[in-house]
């Protein structure tokens, strides 16, 4: 069963591959163009990679076609705050909790503006990666996953063998 394009590029996105879902989603750009959900994960893809002024476009696109997304506006949201303009990313924060009032991100970016918003420090969050925690969710990398799990199941795997093996020692 193949699978469509988005559902393609949002697996690349989850497994934090934004370069491949870019340029997939790029070569079909007269297929999706009037479509939401293309521009707001080509968007953010470029977001991630850094690329502002991409990602700028393609919100601005998904804007057109539906404005009150949290998603988008947590985007849009984002670049402000890359920039320095908290004025603006405070607005668009104040926008999302109108629509989703227990949206953690904007909390969290409400409160990293309150306390650490100073032009200095978003140019060092900016320059470590940290401010990707204000983007929007692009979903549990499957990497974090798995270095989770397979500890677990080696402690579990290695109780058992110990009192499989040595049951009268304990």
């Amino acid at each position: 069963m193949t699978r469509d394009v988005l559902d393609v590029a949002n697996g690349l996105m989850i497994r934090r591959q934004f370069d491949k879902a870019v340029r997939l989603l790029e070569g079909k750009s007269q297929t999706y163009e009037h479509n939401f959900d293309y521009y707001l994960l080509l968007a953010t893809a470029n977001l991630y990679l850094g690329n502002t002024g991409q990602a700028s476009v393609y919100f601005q696109k998904a804007r057109q076609i539906r404005l009150t997304d949290t998603d988008l506006l947590l985007g849009q949201a984002a670049l402000f705050l890359r920039r320095g303009d908290t004025a603006r990313a405070i607005q668009y924060y104040l926008d999302i909790l109108e629509y989703d009032p227990q949206n953690k991100i904007a909390h969290k970016a409400m409160e990293f503006i309150r306390t650490k918003g100073d032009y200095e420090t978003i140019c060092k969050w900016v320059d470590i990666g940290k401010i990707e925690e204000f983007y929007p969710s692009v979903g549990i990398s499957p990497v974090k996953i798995m270095g989770v799990v397979i500890p677990l199941l080696a402690c579990v795997l290695g109780f058992l063998l110990v009192f499989t093996f040595f049951p009268k020692a304990y």
